[in-house]
């Protein structure tokens, strides 16, 4: 190969693009004049050859970092996009059901209500009609109904008509008595009517101790004994 002026003599080959001088100065491989020079011209030259192989990988790596670098910020907006959707999807639903939440909220303050009515049936005297199952959860709706009232109108009786009440088990046994002992505390009577025979045993088997509570069968009975 015979070039008609060597790159490294041309002044002109410094304003080429980098790729363009290298893919020239690469050709130099076959230089039969730079292969028949002094050898410390021919190893000087070896170097820089090795040295453009060198710069021409980098670059290639460092374009196709380049590459994903643009891809990985493109899946990073793309991602980001999405969120923002769902942010907005998100905002909306809670507006759309902020409504229906309201009305839900207000149904099962209803239901509690309903669950655990207090009914003043006399002076001094109220009387809450217990039916179906009392679990746990409802023996502490019982519990803190009564109480707030009894705190806020003191009463001298309270009428707990168990007749409703379908069954009972160890821990309605312990809320129920926790129920009534909580009502002494804050000076109210506490009278038991309407006890099924089913429930009075399962009672008397778990060994609850009632022996501080007035029992009366009807609610009429119950009703006479706090005049």
């Amino acid at each position: 190969m015979h070039c008609d002026r060597c790159i490294l003599e041309d002044e002109s080959r410094a304003e080429l693009p980098l790729d363009a001088f290298l893919s020239d100065f690469l050709a130099c491989d076959a230089c039969t004049e730079a292969a028949a020079g002094p050898l410390a011209l021919r190893l000087a030259l070896d170097r820089l050859r090795q040295s453009a192989h060198s710069l021409r990988r980098t670059r290639s790596l460092l374009r196709q970092r380049e590459k994903d670098l643009e891809a990985a910020l493109e899946a990073t907006a793309q991602y980001e996009a999405r969120i923002e959707n769902m942010e907005r999807v998100y905002k909306q639903s809670t507006r759309e059901l902020e409504p229906h939440v309201a009305v839900v909220e207000k149904q099962a303050e209803t239901i509690r209500a309903l669950s655990a009515p207090i009914l003043e049936v006399g002076e001094g005297v109220v009387a809450m009609p217990i039916i179906g199952a009392l679990d746990g959860e409802r023996a502490a709706l019982v519990t803190e109904a009564l109480l707030a009232r009894i705190h806020a109108q003191p009463a001298r009786w309270v009428i707990l008509d168990l007749t409703g009440l379908d069954e009972v088990d160890d821990t309605t046994a312990v809320a129920f008595l926790r129920v009534c002992a909580a009502l002494r505390l804050l000076g109210a009577r506490v009278v038991l009517c309407g006890l099924r025979s089913r429930v009075a045993q399962e009672l008397v088997r778990l060994g609850a101790d009632l022996s501080a509570l007035q029992m009366l069968p009807t609610l009429r009975a119950a009703l006479a004994r706090c005049r």
